[in-house]
């Protein structure tokens, strides 16, 4: 089992003995989802694994926030912010937007010719390793070959 993981299954013991309603839940559903990966990929899950269902349960949350504000329901978008944090706090520190710059540039770079969008984007975010939102890479990629 990932440590992630494992660390995981050790805070939700403790938010449960610290009687967190709300972390208790959140840590529940990435356990849920762990084990669904687990189930779909047919072996243990690595970090690597975790880390990808952790960017997804956080893209969730980001798309469910914006629906809120659309909507003008901020009750719910506060709700979403606080399970966002927690998501949050188990992943990665994200690159600023320099450093994301210096990958899209050494990629083109060692692409040379064969610099295209998709190779590129393919390029980026083998290298930042989930520590970049994809629509943000999308956006610099756009902008050094546009």
């Amino acid at each position: 089992m990932s440590e992630i993981a494992l660390q995981i299954k050790k805070d939700m013991i403790q938010a449960m003995k610290d009687h967190n309603d709300l972390k208790k839940t959140v840590l529940r559903t990435f356990s849920s989802e762990f084990k669904n990966a687990e189930i779909d990929k047919g072996a243990p899950l690595e970090d690597i694994d975790v880390m990808k269902v952790l960017a997804r349960l956080e893209k969730q949350r980001k798309d469910s926030i914006q629906a809120y504000r659309d909507a003008g329901r901020e009750d719910l978008v506060d709700s979403e912010q606080a399970e966002l944090d927690i998501i949050q706090s188990y992943l990665p520190a994200k690159l600023s937007d320099e450093e994301l710059a210096q990958l899209v540039d050494a990629s083109i770079a060692e692409l040379g010719g064969a610099a295209n969008f998709g190779s590129v984007m393919k390029s980026v975010v083998t290298k930042a390793q989930g520590k970049a939102d994809g629509n943000q890479i999308k956006t610099l990629v756009q902008a050094k070959l546009g």
